[in-house]
């Protein structure tokens, strides 16, 4: 990089790359590389893991970091998080059985949704739901 009042010629392409666009870049990469570490990732994955359209949905080793990142309490997100995936499975069963029983909640949005009737009985599970919203 050059000082303030030293400004290199950029007439040509060449010069171009080298004093703007690799800079540039150089910058913006180094910028993703430091917000999405391992740790950031493992917090991502985390908020994946409780929407319902996820493969990875109420995976307790995919929402620990998440979790943890927001003091939850892991036992009692374990056993919220089977109840969440059985509750889903269960309505979803019913849902073929009669069409007019609603759908499966889709989305993290729809999800968190349904789940707030049961607010107090998965308080973990809830409560990281609607940080995510």
């Amino acid at each position: 990089m050059e000082s303030v009042g030293d400004h290199p010629a950029v007439d040509s392409k060449s010069s171009f790359k080298q004093h703007v666009y690799l800079p540039v870049l150089d910058s913006l990469l180094s910028e993703m590389t430091k917000r999405f570490d391992s740790t950031q990732f493992a917090v991502m994955r985390g908020t994946d893991a409780l929407n319902p359209s996820s493969e990875h949905f109420a995976d307790l080793d995919d929402t620990k970091p998440f979790a943890g990142a927001y003091n939850a309490d892991i036992s009692d997100l374990q056993h919220q998080l089977y109840q969440a995936k059985r509750m889903l499975e269960r309505l979803s069963d019913a849902s073929k059985k009669d069409p007019s029983a609603g759908g499966v909640p889709a989305s993290l949005v729809s999800f968190v949704t349904y789940t707030a009737r049961y607010g107090e009985a998965l308080h973990e599970l809830y409560h990281l739901g609607r940080m995510q919203i």
